[in-house]
């Protein structure tokens, strides 16, 4: 049966014919639906032809219900004419009540257990002795000149007359040998003229009638799982069981995993089969139900249904109908999103939005979901976007703030003569959370006398690029990490293969077209195989020019050491996993999703000289300096779609993940019948100790009655506390898809993140946010539901990219909000008010759902693009979203329900985001105070050395300081010939200046000494205070670079440290430390070792 996202889907039953049958319908034949609206027959094919679908038989995903249906077919056919009739009951009987769960292994027992075991009414043939048989098929007339005389025998096939089975006897030749049964069959030739007695080393099977996939896809057909129940075992399903001669009786040693509600046989035949499908439906009821919500539902094991999945088109009409009332507070005072740059904007800036937001999202919940996979720690969004920062250069150089008098530096007097603080704010500003110091920053700076003192901005230039091959010190380690545990997944220490990306990949056009050729040339076998092979070749080996190719392959085999070879050895410092990711990136650059990625990748990584002593460290400074952050994470995501679609290992913890869900379903539902006949006993013994109280029994009665109902309140609790625990199990370990916290009535999801990650002992206090991120709405959705059209959600994009959000939703929707807060729609020359400033709404129109979202969301805040993402990290935010939520809107109900469920846990990591944004005040608080104490004022710049050429001793001073400061920085640095020339002019100006400053105190008078000794004290209290000043000031601009840096060195891999006592990235490999079980039993008796039901088996 087709499966509908995972689900079996559900046929609605056949409608009454119509009175008039001369009427026109439009008919499905492979459902055998019929409508007598078109409208209605094209929502329904629009249904059954997206690609939500999967083939039950194969596991085939992302089909169309024709494509699943075709394919289930094709199984079912392959099965009937190739698998052997006789072999199927014996199967069937060794599959029935078979315990062991995973279906791959089931598999691989049957195929070992029936490989060399024949049964009487199978065509086998018979080995022979001398050269190999070369094919039981005899070669095709192709040229039509007749049979081709040829030297190759064809087998000649038998049929299993008898089969006689001896018992086990050891082989006289080999002393000591192991007793082994074995049989012995009667095999007759097709025309029965010839007998012969063989045993089981003497026959085989055609090998295309026995095989794994064949084999696969008759338990698909077959079996069921024979209850709902836990470790419940196989069984064939029931319109099979008279065709082997089985029956349902289960084996004593099984009865306690037999159903005690026989509605819950319903939903285990629907697991593999779908036979248990509730498909008693009115026919109005199933009609409606698939084409305007097409929710599909499935008989659970208490009798009623439930949903399965949410489809896009959800239905309009009944949320139509609900009166639009307008929100009482519009607006979030803290949202924001990503710049370009990576760094947090106000959500109403115009500042250009990060392009790659969704992808980065999905690398982060990818990551997260697969790290015991991976190996890899976890870590939170904030700092994996800390990390990516710290790969660019302005991260690694920072800026400095320098405070000097004016008159001293005439060049920096100029240059900064008008300066403003506020020029730099873009620099400067670093906005956690709804704290800016860029405030503080202006007014330490303003308070200061600029007649006398002008501050200068400079940003530090990154000498060199060595700064980043450190990449723990650098910031870098986790993304490193990342990348590192990707590239794993596709070779294994042992050099298998465990990720294999298709070697073709043709587009519809070009499927088409080599289609139309192979059924022109059907007859030519080899002109189609050459045009093959041509078609091949021009879309796999023109992808690069030619010396870009060249410099590819010199990249990946670099030092004759094969990319591959590393990836074997997990060679992946000093740059060597970029070599392993460039050898990945060249056998998938052949697809298209990811050809023009990998080609600005290696245009910009790749060194253009070819010949480099240290490759890997060229990529990686390249990768830093080149690549631009959304490059860097479009990089990223290519190793996590590839992985995501060909991961073996990825598949595997799906797999796992599915069966440990089910079983966690299982528990939780089992826990719930608990917990209803918990409360009944304490209903009925709460009723009991009333009526205790009120007549005069006995007090050893009434005592016992009162502690039976302490220990049913504490079995309540307990129970309530395993529910709980289990529907967060669920969450955290189903890993199929990342799943919104849900939607609402404009269509944005919610996704939450939480800011914890595993960090080092010695770190820092947390300094990551938990986020609560918005998502805009796919443009198909919101085509769809704000009756938009494409172009003009494409024209509101382009102009909002240019101009801003305001300007784009007064220019496309001709709505805009007016000073006094009131809302106008410019229809021609016609201007309405829609919303006054009271919030009223002021005209008789039916308002369309754009300017319903635009009235609720506001255009600087508006969201229509699933490209635009916005976050919440506030209590005040978070409790607004609550009371936006209404009630009567299904799906804000849910997402409603969704919050409300966690609100305490939220709220209490929102609240943490108060501390940690307490403790950055704190810091900026403790900079402010310590620069009040080098504070100037007007008076420190009163000049008292009248007699004495004050600029002059000035310069003088400060010329020495600086030449002294060169020399320092010339003595430690290598002594070449310029330098010692430069080190000998320094020291001559400086005897110079000594000299100079030694006889103008010498020619002073008298009187003047004292003036001029406190005057020379107040100079270097000065200018030690205006030195203090640069040093605060700097540190204080640098607040953002050195927290971001604090964050991203304190995560440490502690995952793989605890397996192999090191690091990915330094090449964790061999046995573990540790031993790893993650198999679904030892992980559900992990999480159930705490529950009431296993307390209670406890002994």
């Amino acid at each position: 049966m087709v499966l509908y996202k995972r689900k079996p889907i559900i046929l609605p039953a056949a409608k009454e014919l119509p009175r008039n049958l001369g009427v026109n319908v439009w008919h499905l034949n492979e459902t055998g639906e019929w409508f007598t609206s078109y409208e209605e027959y094209l929502d329904r094919l629009d249904f059954y032809k997206t690609r939500h679908f999967t083939c039950e038989i194969t596991g085939t995903s992302s089909l169309t219900f024709f494509d699943a249906l075709n394919s289930e077919e094709l199984q079912f056919r392959l099965v009937e004419e190739k698998f052997p009739l006789k072999l199927r009951e014996p199967i069937a009987r060794f599959l029935h009540f078979n315990e062991i769960r995973r279906l791959d292994v089931l598999v691989e027992r049957v195929y070992s257990k029936f490989k060399n075991d024949f049964y009487p009414g199978e065509t086998v043939f018979l080995r022979k002795k001398g050269p190999k048989q070369i094919s039981p098929t005899p070669p095709n007339d192709l040229d039509g000149t007749g049979p081709v005389v040829s030297q190759i025998q064809v087998p000649r096939s038998y049929i299993i007359r008898e089969k006689a089975q001896f018992n086990t006897a050891a082989v006289p030749e080999i002393p000591g040998s192991t007793p082994q049964p074995f049989s012995k069959y009667m095999l007759v030739d097709e025309h029965g003229l010839r007998s012969v007695i063989a045993d089981q080393t003497q026959i085989y099977r055609d090998r295309s009638t026995f095989t794994k996939h064949l084999i696969k896809c008759f338990c698909k057909i077959t079996l069921r799982r024979a209850s709902s129940k836990m470790g419940a075992p196989w069984c064939v399903k029931n319109e099979y069981l008279p065709v082997y001669g089985l029956v349902m009786d289960w084996p004593a040693e099984m009865a306690h995993l037999k159903d005690d509600d026989k509605n819950s046989v319903i939903e285990s035949n629907s697991e593999i089969g779908g036979e248990g499908i509730e498909r008693k439906r009115t026919a109005e009821d199933g009609n409606n139900l698939e084409q305007n919500s097409g929710l599909k539902k499935s008989k659970t094991g208490n009798g009623g249904t439930k949903e399965v999945e949410e489809p896009l088109h959800r239905s309009k009409e009944s949320e139509s109908r609900i009166p639009y009332v307008p929100l009482i507070q519009r607006a979030y005072k803290n949202t924001y999103c990503y710049d370009q740059r990576l760094e947090k904007v106000p959500q109403t800036s115009i500042a250009c939005k990060f392009p790659a937001m969704t992808k980065l999202v999905e690398i982060h919940q990818f990551l997260m979901a697969f790290k015991e996979v991976l190996m890899i720690s976890k870590f939170s969004l904030e700092e994996f976007v800390m990390s990516l920062k710290c790969t660019t250069i302005p991260q690694q150089s920072p800026s400095r703030i320098k405070a000097s008098i004016r008159g001293a530096n005439p060049k920096v007097e100029d240059e900064f003569k008008n300066f403003d603080l506020a020029t730099f704010k873009d620099a400067l500003q670093a906005p956690f959370g709804a704290t800016s110091y860029f405030t503080k920053l202006n007014d330490l700076v303003n308070c200061q006398p600029s007649q006398h003192i002008c501050y200068e901005v400079e940003q530090a230039e990154l000498e060199s690029l060595v700064v980043f091959d450190d990449v723990a010190a650098s910031g870098c380690s986790l993304l490193v990490e990342c990348f590192v545990a990707l590239l794993r997944l596709f070779i294994d220490e042992g050099g298998d293969w465990r990720c294999l990306v298709a070697e073709r990949w043709l587009e519809e056009e070009a499927t088409e077209k080599v289609d139309e050729e192979m059924s022109t040339n059907h007859l030519n076998t080899d002109t189609g195989a050459v045009k093959d092979q041509e078609l091949k070749n021009d879309t796999s080996d023109n992808l690069l020019e030619p010396h870009i190719n060249d410099l590819l392959e010199k990249s990946i085999n670099y030092r004759n050491i094969s990319w591959s070879e590393r990836l074997i050895k997990r060679n992946f410092q000093n740059g060597s996993w970029l070599i392993i990711l460039l050898g990945v990136y060249q056998d998938c650059m052949h697809m298209p999703l990811y050809t023009d990625l990998i080609e600005k990748f290696i245009s910009k990584v790749v060194p253009s000289g070819g010949h480099e002593t240290q490759l890997g460290k060229s990529l990686w400074r390249n990768f830093c300096q080149n690549l631009s952050l959304e490059e860097k994470v479009e990089s990223l995501w290519i190793l996590v779609d590839l992985t995501s679609n060909f991961s073996q290992d990825i598949k595997e913890a799906v797999d796992a993940s599915m069966e440990l869900c089910s079983q966690l379903r299982s528990e939780r539902f089992k826990i719930s019948r608990d917990l209803k006949v918990e409360i009944s006993k304490l209903q009925n013994t709460s009723t009991q100790v009333k009526e205790a109280n009120e007549s005069t029994i006995n007090s050893e009665e009434a005592q016992k009655l009162g502690e039976s109902l302490i220990e049913l309140e504490g079995n309540v609790k307990q129970l309530g506390r395993d529910k709980v625990l289990l529907d967060q199990a669920l969450v955290d370990n189903d890993l199929q898809k990342l799943r919104p916290v849900g939607k609402d009535r404009h269509g944005n999801k919610y996704f939450w993140f939480k800011g914890k990650g595993d960090r080092n002992l010695n770190s820092l206090e947390k300094t990551q946010f938990s986020q609560l991120w918005i998502q805009g709405p796919y443009i198909s959705e919101a085509s769809y539901f704000l009756e938009v059209s494409v172009q003009d959600i494409d024209k509101w994009l382009e102009t909002t990219s240019k101009s801003s959000s305001i300007a784009a939703t007064k220019s496309i929707f001709q709505i805009y909000r007016v000073d006094d807060g009131s809302y106008n729609v410019v229809n021609g020359n016609l201007e309405q008010t829609l919303l006054d400033a009271g919030g009223k709404i002021t005209t008789s129109v039916e308002l369309s759902p754009i300017q319903k979202k635009i009235l609720d969301e506001m255009p600087e805040r508006l969201q229509i693009s699933s490209t635009q993402w916005s976050a919440i990290d506030t209590e005040e935010d978070f409790l607004c979203l609550l009371t936006r939520l209404s009630s009567q809107i299904k799906c804000e109900q849910e997402l409603s329900k969704g919050l409300r469920n966690d609100q305490s846990s939220l709220i209490e990591d929102l609240k943490q985001n108060e501390t940690i944004l307490a403790g950055i005040d704190k810091r900026i608080n403790a900079l402010v105070d310590e620069f009040s104490k080098y504070t100037l004022s007007d008076d420190d710049f009163v000049e008292s050395l009248e007699p004495l050429d004050y600029k002059k001793t000035l310069q003088n001073e400060r010329e020495l300081d600086d030449i002294l400061q060169e020399l320092m920085e010339l003595d430690d640095s290598s002594k070449t010939r310029k330098a010692l020339n430069r080190i000998e002019e320094l020291e001559t100006r400086r005897d110079e200046l000594i000299k100079s400053r030694s006889l103008a105190a010498k020619d002073s008078s008298q009187q003047h000494g004292l003036t001029l000794k406190g005057s020379l004290n107040n100079l270097q209290v000065r200018d030690h205070k205006l030195k203090c000043q640069t040093e605060i000031l700097t540190e204080l601009s640098n607040l953002k670079r050195t927290i971001c840096l604090e964050t991203a060195t304190s995560w440490d891999n502690l995952a793989a440290r605890k397996v192999w006592n090191t690091t990915l990235y330094k090449g964790a490999a061999g046995e573990s430390k540790v031993e790893i079980d993650r198999s679904s039993e030892s992980r559900l008796s992990k999480i159930l070792e705490n529950t009431f039901r296993v307390i209670n088996k406890k002994p």
